[in-house]
């Protein structure tokens, strides 16, 4: 069995509808291929029947052609049958579930703390559909393991999202995953849990999902925006969660604010941003014995510049990005019962640094006397 760093066939462009014993209904080409198939990467837990055989059962996933192709003299058309123009990504998408519910499903490495991020678009069949998206250790699970005929369970930690989008467009969703310890092996699957006809075996479309380290691309029409922080004299370490708080407006109104870190991590992304003009504000706080001397900031490949507001054009499919820098001074501590009025008489014996805050050592200077 062969693992991946992130998810493989996201836009489920492999295997080529019109290469594979295409199916066609009411005009729409489509195909379905069981666990295994060359090039496919996905793997369902429904066992079912192939369109048009009662006898021939297999793991099944149906991908259908969202283009506008043609078959013969037959030009391709997803729309009466599956009510959905075109595809989100590519030419191709897949329904959740062909002939009878299951999970859809990839394994992919992982590394214990690191922050995966995934991200799909979803559509409504007959009407509006709904799916969970869930992420879990496979250690536990057996090799029948089939979530979908459990019944749906919303209280499981392992449910990252539940989705419901109608039917006609398609709808980007998007979250990120910290790796537990000692989980090297991770599963991301769907499940549906209604679909608009009551009928679990069809509906929830799926395109251009992605699984991995790397932020997925945007999705058409829209942008990404990265806000990474950085210290500079005083150890990251000794900075608690969300300290710094960035607001990010469009206009005047406040679309999104941020809190860095995130347990121990420094960059956050939005996504899926309608393009635009928009403003990025650190509001920055003071750490315990150190001040706050400068504020930096770097959008993109421009030159870095002093302030705490960053102009950012975001535009549709790339990623925009921006990076603040402060730069602290360590406070001088004076010792408790040190008063201002007799620092004139104060001698500076030693200075001592600890746990980056700097301490001077005092002594009273010896009165004189006359002899």
């Amino acid at each position: 069995m062969n693992y991946y760093d992130k998810l493989q066939n996201g836009s489920f462009e492999t295997p080529k509808v019109s290469d594979a014993g295409t199916l066609t209904y009411k005009n729409a080409h489509f195909i379905q291929v069981a666990n295994g198939t060359n090039d496919l990467y996905w793997k369902t837990t429904a066992k079912g029947a192939y369109f048009g055989s009662g006898t021939q059962r297999d793991y099944y996933i149906e991908i259908a052609d969202g283009s506008r192709s043609y078959y013969g003299n037959t030009v391709n058309d997803p729309k009466p049958v599956y009510n959905i123009s075109s595809a989100a990504q590519g030419n191709q998408f897949a329904e959740l579930n062909c002939e009878e519910p299951g999970a859809l499903y990839q394994d992919v490495l992982t590394e214990p703390g690191t922050v995966l991020h995934w991200g799909l678009e979803h559509a409504g069949r007959w009407g509006t559909d709904t799916m969970a998206v869930i992420i879990s250790d496979t250690k536990s699970m057996s090799s029948d393991w089939n979530p979908a005929g459990s019944g749906f369970d919303q209280s499981n930690p392992d449910v990252q999202a539940v989705l419901s989008d109608k039917t006609g467009k398609w709808t980007y969703h998007y979250g990120d995953y910290t790796v537990p310890a000692g989980q090297y092996v991770t599963r991301f699957y769907f499940v549906a849990v209604a679909a608009a006809n009551g009928n679990l075996s069809n509906g929830n479309l799926l395109d251009n999902i992605s699984f991995g380290k790397d932020l997925p691309n945007p999705p058409a029409k829209t942008g990404n925006l990265i806000i990474t922080k950085q210290v500079e004299g005083i150890a990251a370490s000794q900075i608690p969660d969300e300290s710094f708080t960035f607001q990010i407006k469009q206009g005047e109104e406040v679309i999104e604010e941020v809190k860095l870190p995130q347990n121990g991590q420094w960059s956050a992304s939005l996504q899926a941003v309608e393009p635009g003009e928009y403003t990025v504000t650190e509001i920055a706080q003071e750490q315990n014995n150190y001040r706050l001397e400068h504020t930096f900031y770097l959008v993109g490949q421009e030159s870095q510049a002093e302030g705490m507001t960053a102009r950012i054009d975001i535009t549709k499919e790339q990623t925009a990005t921006v990076t603040y820098t402060n730069q602290y001074q360590p406070l001088m501590v004076v010792p408790t019962g040190v008063e201002n009025r007799v620092l004139p008489t104060i001698l500076i014996e030693t200075i001592g640094i600890t746990g980056g805050a700097v301490f001077l050592f005092l002594r009273r200077k010896r009165k004189e006397t006359d002899s």
